[in-house]
């Protein structure tokens, strides 16, 4: 992606706040496109819900973070989201 070290930790500071998710900044080093980061997050707000929700109610969050933040995504990449949203 392309980031220094204080667009690094703005950036997981920014995820943090929406999504619940933490992440180091050197985390974001380990997938360095925004598709292996979005794959990574969803499979933290996925396990931390499993947990907490029914499978129903998790697919709606998916769903309603979908919506708030796959502005700009290609429908190839929307796809794969739904797929990964998929129990």
């Amino acid at each position: 992606m392309g980031l220094d070290s204080l667009m690094a930790v703005e950036l997981a500071l920014g995820i943090e706040k929406r999504t619940g998710v933490r992440l180091s900044a050197m985390a974001l080093n380990e997938g360095p496109t925004v598709f292996r980061l979005a794959e990574r997050i969803l499979g933290m707000v996925q396990s931390q819900h499993t947990i907490q929700t029914h499978p129903q109610e998790e697919t709606s969050l998916l769903d309603q973070l979908a919506q708030q933040h796959a502005d700009g995504l290609t429908a190839e990449e929307q796809e794969v989201l739904k797929d990964l949203s998929k129990p």
